[in-house]
């Protein structure tokens, strides 16, 4: 279900990760996040593209760096 839709956002979201510069760790995988009575979709990709930059030398926290990156895929 929705697995087209899902396949769009992922490419978007690859797709701006790359241009911010940071390369995306591994897979995207996507989780459901129901709050009552809604539905939705998640995925810790900018956190796991921000924690990857800092094992690789990048300075600066990896919550602040995550959340500059959620803000530009969005």
């Amino acid at each position: 279900m929705f697995e087209a839709e899902l396949r769009s956002v992922e490419q978007q979201i690859l797709q701006r990760l790359e241009a911010a510069g940071t390369p995306p760790p591994g897979t995207l995988a996507f989780a459901p996040i129901p709050y009552a009575g809604q539905w939705g979709v998640g995925s810790p990709i900018c956190f796991q593209a921000a924690a990857a930059e800092a094992k690789a030398g990048r300075p600066g926290r990896v919550p602040a760096r995550a959340a500059e990156l959620a803000e530009r895929v969005a």
